[in-house]
């Protein structure tokens, strides 16, 4: 991965890195790249799916069912706006 890409995901994240911890980062994301080329490359199109623990899947069809009203979900919070929870902004 180049510089650049870097940079730009970095921005994206809001980090800051110094030049050396690019250098270091785009070391690693073409190693970690190039492994996860490598596992793409598996043909895994005829294998059969794999249960650890041989249990297999116990899971039960999603079913409907009464909730909540937006009122009573609200009702004893704290802070409400607009009909919804008003909580404190923790990230910009």
């Amino acid at each position: 991965m180049k510089r650049d890409q870097i940079k730009h995901i970095a921005n994206i994240a809001k980090l800051d890195f110094s030049e050396e911890e690019l250098a270091k980062f785009a070391d690693s994301f073409s190693e970690t790249m190039d492994f996860v080329d490598q596992i793409r490359q598996v043909a895994t199109e005829d294998t059969e799916t794999f249960q650890v623990n041989e249990m297999g899947s116990h899971l039960r069809e999603d079913q409907v069912k009464e909730s909540f009203s937006q009122d009573q979900a609200i009702r004893n919070t704290e802070s409400e706006k607009y009909g919804y929870f008003d909580i404190i902004r923790y990230v910009d």
